[in-house]
């Protein structure tokens, strides 16, 4: 049991180093509806740096379905089903250890002195790297698991970005008032 964690743990580390594909995880409905739960806890304590408890709530389960969405229905429609177990398990391990980053970063530069409507900007813009990480990371998973080149892979990416930020955070902010 304990050498299964570690190999887990070694592929995340190999997936999360834009070094492997998520053939590299095991294929398994249980460890998929873990890391979804995972990815959406994860989630929501990142919004709740910035929002409402109810608001992140809505961010997160929003955020995971639109994963679930961005990845199972292109393998879905070029019949490529047998991957989605481990397309969507990468991807939303990858975004719980991406999340993971983020809160260490703010909670770092949570005694910065600067003014509220500063302090926001800065560390927005101090965690953009670990965005474009992610973006990097589900790219190069949906680039693999979909057999397309990076570009298009990288719009995919992009989109599910774009969505969650352009759709999901007014949905939430007028959802929870």
């Amino acid at each position: 049991m304990f050498s299964k964690i570690i190999d887990f743990v070694k592929a995340l580390y190999v997936i999360c180093r834009l070094d492997a594909g998520p053939q590299k995880l095991p294929s398994s409905t249980a460890l998929l509806t873990g890391s979804l739960i995972a990815y959406i806890l994860g989630r929501m304590w990142v919004e709740s740096l910035d929002h409402s408890i109810a608001a992140a709530g809505f961010l997160g389960v929003f955020d995971a379905l639109l994963l679930v969405l961005v990845a199972g229905v292109p393998l879905t429609l070029l019949k490529f089903g047998n991957r989605i177990l481990q397309t969507l398990t990468a991807m939303a391990c990858a975004g719980v250890v991406v999340c993971i980053a983020q809160l260490f970063l703010s909670f770092l530069l949570g005694d910065l002195p600067l003014p509220e409507e500063r302090f926001t900007r800065v560390v927005t813009f101090l965690t953009l790297p670990l965005l474009l990480w992610k973006v990097l990371i589900n790219t190069v998973l949906l680039k693999s698991a979909l057999s397309w080149g990076f570009l298009p892979a990288l719009g995919l990416s992009l989109g599910h970005l774009l969505i969650v930020f352009l759709v999901g955070g007014p949905l939430a902010s007028g959802l929870m008032g």
